[in-house]
């Protein structure tokens, strides 16, 4: 199945991004709202994906905090 958007790596000091090399395989998990999130969740838009605890004591809440922010000034300007 050809990419429906041309891949163009953005320019950044602080994040890698990497070119798609396989499809993702199939799966099915359930969103923080309950509903389904799979592989057509992902399509038409940009995606950041992290992973990380949200129980362990400082750095861990902390990351998930700058995420979070960071996503939301990003969704601003676009």
């Amino acid at each position: 199945m050809a990419h429906k958007f041309k891949y163009q790596a953005p320019v950044t000091n602080v994040a890698s991004a990497f070119k798609p090399s396989t499809p993702l395989k199939t799966f099915s998990l359930i969103d923080t709202n309950g509903n389904n999130f799979t592989a057509q969740s992902l399509r038409g838009h940009w995606t950041l994906l992290f992973f990380g605890y949200t129980k362990c004591p400082e750095i861990c809440p902390r990351t998930l905090s700058i995420v979070q922010e960071t996503w939301q000034q990003f969704s601003k300007t676009t």
